[in-house]
C-alpha cells in the first residue's frame, strides 16, 4: 500500500479527527459509526454533541465515560460503550481496543486491527513517559501526538520532577497555605503524587473539580482526604491556615475568585517551562515544570520502539507536528508526514 492509499485509509482533519478506516473516528466528529474519546481535555472532545446524536457507539474507558457525563455531556445508554483497557470492540472487518496512556486517569491509546488492509493501526492520544507508564505498540501505522515535537523542547529533569515538587510543596506548608492550578487530570495527579509521598495536609476543591476527583477514586485513584470548597470543615481549614487548594488553570487567580487567604503561595502547573523545574514568578508565584504530554526525546523514543511501517504526526493540535515529522524521517529512517497539511500540497518527509 502506497502513502495516498494509507491516507484515503487513515487520516487527521483539520478540525482534529483522527479518522481510521470506515468504521472509527477519534478524539472529534466526522460521519463514521464509532467515536472513541481518549480522554476528557477539551481539545479531544471537539464536536462531541454531534457524534452523540450521529454515531451510533460513544467508546472510552468506563472513567472517562463517566466524566464526560459529569461534564454535562449525556450519552443515551444504547450509545454509551464503556470499554475498559485490553478489552476488545468488533467491528465489520476490524478490531478495536484501547490500552492505557499515562497522561489523565482514564487516558488511552487506540489500536485497531484492520482485517481487510491486514494493518494494525494505532493512535497514541496523548501520553509521556513512554515504556514504562505508557506501553508502546508495535504497529504498522503509528498516529502519535506532536505537543512537543520540536528538537529543543526537552525537560532534562522530568523523572525527577515528582520529587522536586513534592519537596517545594513541603517547604511552603510550613510557612502557610499553597494553591495549585492546573488542568482537570493533572490535578488529580498531583493529589495522588503529593499524598503517596506522606504529605498530609487536607486538598481543598471547587465543586467540579471535588465531584470529578470523588470518580477518579472510585475508578482507583489514592488522593486521601479531600473537601468541598463549601464544606464547613474547609472554611475552618482555610481560616486555620493550613491546606492545599486546587483550581482548573482556565479559571481566574483563585485568590480573586473564590477570596481566599493572601498569604498562601500560589503555583501554576505547565509543560511549557524547559530550563528550570522550579521557577518564580513576580508577585510570589511560581511555576512547576509538571507536564502530562512527552517531551521530544520521549515522542522519538516512542516512534523507535513501536517499529511502525509508517508515521503520520498530528498537525490538527500542534504545528511542531511537521517539524517531528521531518525528525523522524532524519533520525530514525521511517517514512513519516504530518496531517493535516492545513491548505498547503501534501509534503512527504
Amino acid at each position: 500500500m502506497n502513502i495516498k492509499e494509507i491516507i484515503r485509509k487513515v487520516n487527521v482533519l483539520s478540525n482534529g479527527a483522527i479518522v481510521l478506516g470506515s468504521n472509527v473516528v477519534i478524539d472529534s466528529h466526522y460521519n463514521r459509526r464509532v467515536r472513541v474519546v481518549t480522554h476528557t481535555h477539551s481539545d479531544h472532545m471537539i464536536g462531541l454533541r454531534s457524534s452523540i446524536a450521529l454515531c451510533r457507539n460513544i467508546v472510552a474507558t468506563p472513567l472517562t465515560i463517566e466524566i464526560i457525563n459529569e461534564l454535562g455531556y449525556r450519552v443515551p445508554k444504547n450509545r454509551k460503550t464503556p470499554l475498559p483497557y485490553g478489552t476488545e470492540l468488533k467491528l465489520e472487518n476490524s478490531v478495536l481496543k484501547l490500552i492505557k496512556a499515562r497522561h489523565i486517569m482514564g487516558s488511552a491509546q487506540v489500536i485497531l486491527d484492520d482485517h481487510e488492509l491486514g494493518l494494525r493501526i494505532t493512535y497514541t492520544g496523548d501520553f509521556k513517559h513512554p515504556g514504562s507508564d505508557t506501553p508502546v505498540v508495535e504497529t504498522d501505522i503509528l498516529i502519535i501526538e506532536s505537543t512537543y515535537g520540536r528538537p529543543e523542547w526537552v525537560r532534562p529533569f522530568k523523572y525527577e520532577i515528582e520529587n522536586l515538587m513534592v519537596d517545594f510543596v513541603s517547604r511552603l506548608l510550613r510557612e502557610g497555605p499553597v494553591h495549585i492550578r492546573g488542568f482537570h487530570g493533572k490535578i488529580q495527579e498531583v493529589m495522588e503524587i503529593l499524598r503517596g509521598s506522606g504529605i498530609d495536609a487536607p486538598f481543598i476543591l471547587p465543586d467540579k473539580i471535588f465531584k470529578i476527583t470523588k470518580l477518579t477514586v472510585k475508578h482507583g485513584m489514592n488522593i486521601g482526604n479531600f473537601l468541598r470548597l463549601n464544606d464547613p470543615e474547609a472554611k475552618s481549614l482555610i481560616d486555620y491556615g493550613w491546606y492545599i487548594f486546587l483550581d482548573h488553570a482556565g479559571t481566574q487567580p483563585t485568590l480573586r475568585r473564590y477570596k481566599l487567604r493572601k498569604d498562601a503561595v500560589e503555583i501554576i502547573l505547565t509543560g511549557w517551562e524547559f530550563k528550570k523545574p522550579i521557577r518564580k514568578l513576580r508577585g510570589g508565584k511560581y511555576v512547576i515544570a509538571f507536564s502530562d504530554h512527552a517531551d521530544f526525546e520521549e515522542l522519538i523514543s516512542y516512534v523507535e520502539n513501536a517499529q511502525p511501517k509508517f508515521v503520520i504526526t498530528d498537525a490538527s493540535r500542534s504545528n511542531a507536528a511537521y517539524v517531528l515529522a521531518s525528525e523522524i524521517k532524519r533520525r530514525l529512517g521511517i517514512e513519516a508526514i504530518a496531517l493535516p497539511a492545513r491548505g498547503k500540497s501534501l509534503v512527504f518527509y
